[in-house]
């Protein structure tokens, strides 16, 4: 079975991608997996329009950094995908398919936002889910996958039996 790391929530909010620096036994860790999938918890955002009435606002620029390029996929169901509004959304799916990134839990609608990221490890298939309470994706606005029980377990049994391995990454806050 190949190896896959899974990082809990990673924020690239603040970070200088120029001068950080990963640790060695980190990279060597990220380096012997197949997969390395961490929640992206904030936004890839060139955007200055917050969400009103919220507390915290992370967000990042869309750049490729050493610790972005760490990661193979990342989820984004979480209470800050949408710190920067829907376009803050759309630009980091945007800028995620532009570098070929692996994303799941997150679209620009209900149905992009419930589609599993799918790839494939030494002929295994593998399909990866997210789900998440808030922020919630519409039938036409973008937004979290919603983490309704009935919704993930046809998710899961479908892909289940289309003979590939299930991973579910929730996320609750």
């Amino acid at each position: 079975m190949p190896r896959i790391n899974f990082y809990g929530d990673v924020s690239l909010d603040g970070i200088d991608g120029t001068t950080f620096a990963i640790d060695p036994e980190l990279r060597a860790l990220a380096d012997d997996a197949a997969l390395n999938v961490a929640n992206l918890e904030c936004p890839l955002t060139e955007s200055d329009a917050p969400m009103p009435y919220k507390l915290a606002h992370m967000k990042a620029a869309p750049e490729r950094t050493p610790l972005f390029d760490l990661f193979n996929a990342f989820s984004l169901a979480n209470n800050h995908v949408l710190d920067y509004q829907d376009a803050g959304l759309l630009e980091t799916l945007r800028f995620l398919k532009h570098t070929g990134k692996g994303h799941f839990g997150g679209g620009a609608n209900r149905d992009e936002a419930l589609e599993p990221w799918r790839t494939e490890i030494d002929g295994l298939g593998f399909s990866f889910f997210a789900f998440c309470r808030w922020q919630n994706a519409g039938r036409t606005s973008p937004g979290t996958a919603p983490d309704k029980i009935g919704r993930i377990a046809r998710a899961v049994r479908k892909e289940s039996r289309a003979g590939r391995f299930v991973v579910v990454f929730p996320h609750w806050n």
